[in-house]
């Protein structure tokens, strides 16, 4: 090592090596996380229905564990790999389990079977139910799509994309 103050340009010093770790495998990390995503989906549809038609208790909360639980499964599917379409897919999910919720509750209050209602009528009532609720009830209806967007929101930083280490 030189004594002399100046730098030397014809060499190269690192403080720490540059990561050298491998890269998760990717091959198929997406289908599998939409597949488990849509199991975890169906399984927070069933818990939120389950719950309320059990209880006949609507609380609004049930929608974080809604969105932990299809974040959780899509991360399981693609072995950690997140990111941006993770999140979209995520979120999308979210919206969806929760939204379709009320179809079961609405089937339930009112009696009805599903060859009552055209299948078409009963998929629009379950994604525009978060802000049919909003009109009935406009104070609820504010409650319920804030942790409808708290629990999207889980999902969408669990399936962030990860800083991978060596």
């Amino acid at each position: 090592m030189s004594t002399n103050p100046t730098p030397q340009f014809d060499t190269a010093q690192y403080s720490t090596p540059p990561p050298q770790g491998p890269a998760p495998d990717t091959q198929g990390a997406y289908p599998r996380a939409l597949l488990l995503g849509i199991v975890g989906a169906a399984i927070g549809l069933a818990l939120y229905a389950g719950f309320v038609i059990l209880t006949e208790i609507r609380i609004g909360y049930i929608s974080l564990a809604v969105g932990f639980i299809v974040a959780r499964a899509m991360m399981i599917g693609s072995k950690g790999i997140g990111g941006r379409q993770y999140q979209i897919t995520a979120a999308l999910l979210t919206y969806a389990a929760v939204s379709m919720a009320f179809i079961p509750l609405f089937l339930h209050w009112t009696h009805l079977s599903v060859s009552d209602i055209p299948l078409a009528k009963l998929i629009q009532l379950g994604l525009t139910s978060p802000f049919l609720e909003l009109k009935a009830d406009t104070f609820h209806g504010v409650i319920g799509l804030v942790i409808l967007f708290v629990g999207i929101n889980i999902a969408w930083r669990m399936t962030a994309e990860k800083a991978h280490a060596a």
